[in-house]
């Protein structure tokens, strides 16, 4: 789920010095740009618990048993194939820093039942991308064309944050683990 999406793509032919034959239009004349722009939010996922929600917990204050409705070895949930969820004990709130994502303090571990949090629950970090080129054609004769372009990724290097970390129990829970790429320049010719 990812709620909005906009992307642009545009190509401008410079009208400057088009039709100049001296060094001027050679060198001024003949520009093209382009460019992706591309503003999209933040796709939906749902916060994660470590351990089996059934898995024989100890009681608080105790030394021995199992907390009611958990069991030695719990119900074999592996939490890398089916992930059990936490329960929402409070407001879930998205100052989406990057050391805070979400309100972690909203989710404690589901102990004995399976957990209250429902699927998608949170929104991850969105994205704006800035790709453009600048292209530059030069006419050699009626048989030969030359092209240079210089092509910019993220060209204004915008920092846009990547993945969340999902997993309750963790020390990466609710902190930005990552990044999209930086800006990344390309010169080029044809």
């Amino acid at each position: 789920n990812q709620p909005q999406t906009f992307v642009a793509n545009y190509v401008y032919n410079l009208p400057f010095y088009q039709n100049q034959n001296g060094f001027i239009g050679h060198t001024l004349g003949g520009w093209e740009l382009s460019g992706i722009t591309e503003f999209a939010s933040g796709q939906s996922f749902s916060a994660l618990q470590e351990a089996d929600n059934f898995d024989c917990q100890t009681p608080a204050g105790a030394t021995t048993g199992c907390v009611p409705g958990t069991y030695p070895g719990g119900i074999n949930i592996d939490p890398s194939d089916i992930a059990p969820r936490p329960d929402v004990v409070g407001p879930v709130h998205m100052p989406k820093t990057q050391q805070q994502w979400f309100s972690t303090s909203s989710f404690a571990n589901a102990v004995g039942h399976f957990g209250n949090a429902s699927n998608g629950i949170l929104l991850g970090p969105g994205i704006e991308l800035w790709d453009l080129s600048a292209i530059k054609n030069f006419d050699l004769g009626e048989r030969a064309k030359l092209q240079l372009r210089g092509e910019f990724f993220n060209a204004f290097n915008h920092t846009n944050f990547d993945a969340v970390g999902q997993r309750l129990g963790t020390t990466s829970f609710g902190q930005v683990t990552s990044t999209h790429d930086p800006r990344q320049l390309q010169l080029g010719g044809k």
